[in-house]
């Protein structure tokens, strides 16, 4: 059955942890649609989810935070740097969005940076490449599908592929009205796979959001200077490194 499904598409699944010049031996980033850090419960789901995986860079998007509550950093700060967009208020009809990018102080340094060449993307981009991505609902619209990935073949950016179930996103109805999507991935560029050849995206279990979190472990066997380069692009909470070709050309499309 396709609500069972369980895969393994993911690119140079190489076991073996290399170390380099500069680079920790292996580096973990998770990105997750926690919708709503107001609630303790979400956070409870985090701090799970950061025990249990122990990623070295975290991207929470739809936090619905107007200003980090100093509770939030508080249980992460000894451990955790952070940046954070704030929500929007809608007035009567609450918030939206927001973003947060922690870090690791230990494995890694962060500089939020407009350009960068080598750059991956990760996130919920709320689109699908293919039929196989999605399961129930309306049919796909081919226009909008082939959109989506002549722009990524513009911006040279390449799919990571997953591990585990493929789909990231459900609306948690029953029967025929279930709807089931691959909406959270990871993308990189040649140069970035150049860099980092052995990689592998895990699918992770749900918890509490719709959104399933996502997590990417990677390591390098190549020697080069340790720099990691952030920054959010907009519209399809992007966090990468150079994703303003990118943004630019889906919006301007």
């Amino acid at each position: 059955m396709k609500n069972s499904r369980q895969q393994n598409h993911y690119g140079n699944p190489n076991n073996g942890r290399p170390g380099s010049l500069g680079w920790p031996e292996a580096m973990k980033l998770m990105s997750w649609n926690c919708q709503g850090l107001g609630n303790p419960r979400i956070v409870r789901a985090l701090r799970k989810l950061i025990a249990n995986n122990k990623p070295d860079i975290i991207f929470l998007m739809e936090t619905k935070l107007h200003n980090l509550p100093p509770n939030f950093k508080n249980q992460f700060a000894a451990t955790y740097s952070f940046f954070s967009v704030d929500c929007t208020l809608n007035g009567d009809k609450g918030k939206s969005g927001g973003l947060i990018l922690l870090w690791n102080n230990c494995t890694c340094q962060i500089n939020i940076k407009d350009m960068n060449f080598n750059y991956i993307d990760m996130g919920d981009l709320n689109l699908i490449i293919k039929d196989s991505e999605k399961y129930g609902g309306n049919p796909l619209e081919n226009n909008i599908t082939m959109l989506f990935r002549s722009t990524l073949n513009s911006c040279d950016l390449q799919d990571l592929g997953y591990k585990g179930n493929i789909y990231t996103w459900e609306n948690k109805q029953q029967s025929h009205n279930l709807i089931k999507a691959r909406l959270d991935r990871f993308l990189a560029n040649s140069a970035w796979k150049t860099l980092f050849p052995n990689y592998c995206n895990s699918h992770l279990l749900r918890y509490k959001s719709d959104h399933a979190p996502i997590l990417l472990d990677f390591n390098s066997i190549s020697v080069g200077p340790r720099y990691k380069a952030i920054s959010h692009q907009g519209r399809s909470y992007l966090v990468a490194c150079g994703a303003g070709a990118f943004t630019k050309f889906w919006l301007n499309t």
